[in-house]
């Protein structure tokens, strides 16, 4: 961003402000920012690019615009907002040349958010589709919808082809959140040495770019806290990791996060006050015991508890249970 801001300083000294070519700059630059979780320079960054961007120049330039403006809207908390940007994008579609892995990745990063808002059925609906015309073009997003099924063993599968990183088109980001996931399935089958190898694969690639944001789209805040700092080459970042999940969660509000539990979550949530184990919730929901686990992940999440009692506390005082008959 240094180097861009220099250029522009130069050419204004020179009374010349329109300066398309730097565009693809400022989007690159926007896109850094966002990856970082710096939703405010990264916003600035593509405001410029916007300012100076000649569509009828660089017409492919419009939809990185929008995808980076995805990007920007995640990293400031609004998931609707990004996929609005993200269905922008793939309106682009004729844009991009044939074989080009640019659209699946912004599809597939627009399906994690759906997942993230709830929206399984229409993600389910979605990768079905691919499926049919593209193959298995989004396996991100098919192994998190896997996930939230419950069907892990399956989803460990999707992922193991991305945590190799032997894919060239794999985005950092991307590699980072396979390995996240990764770390999160093998924890919760209770595969503990697995799930912290993933971790700390994830903090390997994600350290040299800063790329902080992807750790807010996988619950692995309980993971990274028990990841011994001794036992790691990257303590330094996997606390400022840390800091950043933890600066997300104030930020939230808490009635917000609440209101976006699925259906299923909702159920589980009903339990919780009651003394049944995972298990008897599962048995009474004729779910497995990995699906509850998975919900009850979600529920944590979104109520930003760290365990079953603040989850009952927290969905109490947004009115997402009665309260307490003592």
């Amino acid at each position: 961003m240094i180097f861009v801001d220099a250029a522009l300083d130069e050419h204004r000294e020179h009374g010349v402000t329109d300066v398309p070519v730097l565009a693809p700059a400022l989007i690159a630059t926007a896109v850094v920012y966002a990856g970082q979780g710096r939703s405010a320079s990264a916003a600035a960054a593509l405001a410029r690019a916007k300012a100076v961007l000649r569509p009828n120049l660089e017409p492919q330039a419009t939809m990185f615009v929008d995808a980076a403006a995805a990007l920007v809207a995640q990293a400031s908390g609004d998931l609707s907002g990004a996929i609005a940007a993200y269905r922008r994008a793939e309106s682009h579609e004729n844009l991009i040349a044939e074989g080009s892995p640019v659209l699946a990745q912004i599809v597939s990063h627009r399906l994690l958010l759906q997942l993230e808002l709830g929206e399984a059925n229409s993600v389910e609906n979605a990768i079905t589709s691919r499926i049919s015309t593209q193959g298995h073009d989004v396996p991100l997003a098919e192994a998190d919808l896997l996930r939230r099924r419950g069907e892990l063993d399956h989803a460990l599968d999707i992922l193991r082809p991305l945590v190799d990183r032997s894919d060239p088109t794999l985005l950092p980001c991307d590699g980072v959140h396979a390995l996240l996931l990764t770390a999160r399935i093998n924890a919760d089958l209770g595969n503990i040495r697995d799930a912290r190898a993933a971790l700390e694969s994830a903090l390997e690639v994600a350290e040299p770019d800063g790329l902080v944001a992807a750790f807010a789209m996988v619950e692995v805040g309980d993971l990274l806290a028990a990841h011994p700092g001794h036992d790691t080459a990257h303590r330094a970042f996997r606390d400022t990791v840390v800091d950043f999940l933890a600066s997300r969660s104030v930020e939230r509000a808490r009635p917000s996060m609440s209101g976006s539990l699925t259906p299923s979550e909702s159920r589980v949530l009903g339990y919780l006050p009651t003394n049944l184990t995972a298990r008897e919730i599962a048995d009474e929901m004729y779910l497995s015991v990995n699906t509850v686990k998975v919900h009850l992940r979600g529920i944590y999440q979104k109520l930003d508890a760290h365990n079953r009692t603040q989850a009952v506390q927290h969905a109490r005082s947004v009115g997402l249970l009665a309260p307490s008959r003592r």
